[in-house]
C-alpha cells in the first residue's frame, strides 16, 4: 500500500504527533483504490495517472507531477552517495520533511553532512540549465515554465544510450556554483530584477565560453 495523494497531510499529522499534540479527535477522510493490474510497471503507471487526475480539481503545479518521473528520483537518490561530498539533488518539494519523519535520528546526521547551500532543487536546476542551453528568456519566466522544458530535454537524454547520470549531477552542481556566484553579485546591484537578470547572465556567459566549460571540473575544484 502507498499514499498516492495526501503527502502534506501525512507530514503535518506526523510532525504534530512527534511534538506531542493531541490527535485523538482528528478525522481524515480517505479513498482506497485497489489496483489489480499486472505487470508491476503498468500498475505503477496507473498509480501516477490516479495522482494526476485526482488532483484535477485543485491548482496542482505540473512540476509536482513531473518530478516523480525518471530520471529525477534516480538523480536524487544517486546524489546522496558520499562521492558527491554533501551535494544533493532534491527532486520534489517536501522530500526532506518526509525523510526526517521516516528516520529522524539518521536524518540529523544526513542534514549535517548536506548543508542547505549544497542542496540543488530540481526546479532551480531547470532554470540554470535552460539559461546555459541558450534559453535564458524561458528561464526568466520562472520555475514552472522552465521545468517543463528541462524535464523534456532531460527525458530525451535519459532515454538515449550512454547517458551518464553521475556526470549530469556533477555538471549540474558545477553550474549551480556559478549561478550562486552570479546571484551574489546580482542581488547586491540589481536585486529588484534578479529573477530576470541571473538567467541572462548565465546565458551570456555560456555563449562567451561556447558552452565548452567543463562544469564537472568546476564542481570538483570547490
Amino acid at each position: 500500500p502507498s499514499i498516492v495523494n495526501g503527502g502534506q497531510t501525512t507530514v503535518v499529522i506526523a510532525k504534530a504527533h512527534m511534538e506531542g499534540a493531541d490527535l485523538s479527535q482528528i478525522e481524515v477522510p480517505l479513498k482506497v483504490v485497489k489496483i489489480a493490474i499486472k505487470p508491476e510497471k503498468a500498475a505503477s503507471m496507473f498509480e501516477k495517472r490516479i495522482s494526476k487526475f485526482a488532483n484535477s480539481q485543485n491548482n496542482i503545479k505540473a512540476t509536482d507531477q513531473m518530478v516523480n518521473e525518471e530520471p529525477h528520483p534516480m538523480l536524487s537518490e544517486l546524489s546522496f552517495d558520499e562521492r558527491f561530498s554533501g551535494w544533493s539533488y532534491l527532486h520534489r518539494r517536501g522530500m526532506l520533511a518526509t525523510r526526517e519523519l521516516d528516520d529522524s535520528e539518521n536524518f540529523k546526521e544526513w542534514k549535517a553532512a548536506h548543508p542547505a547551500d549544497k542542496q540543488l532543487e530540481a526546479t532551480t536546476a531547470a532554470i540554470i540549465w535552460n539559461a546555459w542551453w541558450g534559453e535564458p528568456h524561458i528561464a526568466a519566466r520562472g520555475a514552472q515554465k522552465s521545468f517543463q522544458i528541462y524535464h523534456a530535454q532531460l527525458r530525451i537524454m535519459y532515454i538515449r544510450k550512454g547517458w551518464n547520470a553521475e556526470l549530469h549531477l556533477k555538471r549540474s552542481f558545477g553550474l549551480y556554483m556559478i549561478y550562486k556566484y552570479v546571484e551574489n553579485i546580482v542581488n547586491q546591484r540589481y536585486s529588484g530584477y534578479g529573477s530576470a537578470t541571473r538567467p541572462h547572465v548565465i546565458g551570456w556567459f555560456a555563449k562567451l565560453v561556447e558552452r565548452k566549460l567543463d562544469l564537472a571540473h568546476v564542481w570538483s575544484t570547490e
